[in-house]
């Protein structure tokens, strides 16, 4: 599925300047990946009360490949591992103070530790991309979007995609 983003490059620059931004100021939060009942997971975030934003992962190879992932603000690395275990999920990213770090719930080690001394749209396609070892191990297109869900008052009825990478 090819998604419809109406933005220019200039306003996709933007954007994506606008979400480091607001990444490398948050303290804790933390994103959810491979998350094979995704609407199960979106209720239990809305449910226990934490702001989230949900952004659509795109593998171009010979089939395109949709991953859903959920970026959870303001969720401490003890309450977000209790979350990934409830949603049985394999693997987390966190960000504490300072460092994004990959987890892996199987094994309770740190898979991968993110350095950014500066945090810029390359490293949000670093970050993001962990989602697929497919992604790591080539040079696959890697699309991502921010889905903005439908306003009525704007009489939108569907969620919108802006491109951020």
């Amino acid at each position: 599925m090819k998604y419809n983003s109406h933005e220019t490059i200039n306003q996709t620059e933007t954007i994506a300047n606008s979400l480091c931004k607001r990444l490398s100021e948050e303290q804790n939060c933390a994103i959810l990946l491979h998350c094979s009942n995704y609407s199960i997971a979106k209720s239990k975030i809305q449910m226990l009360k934490f702001a989230y934003t949900e952004f659509i992962c795109q593998i171009d190879n010979e089939f395109k490949l949709d991953e859903r992932v959920l970026l959870v603000h303001n969720i401490t690395k003890r309450q977000a591992k209790k979350l990934a275990r409830e949603l049985n999920l394999s693997a987390l990213i966190i960000k504490d103070k300072t460092n994004w770090k990959k987890i892996n719930l199987e094994t309770n080690k740190i898979d991968k530790v993110f350095e950014f001394k500066e945090f810029i749209p390359n490293n949000l396609k670093e970050l993001f991309s962990t989602i697929s070892n497919e992604i790591a191990q080539s040079n696959k297109t890697f699309e991502l979007y921010q889905v903005e869900p439908p306003r009525p008052s704007y009489f939108q009825d569907r969620e919108r995609y802006v491109k951020i990478l």
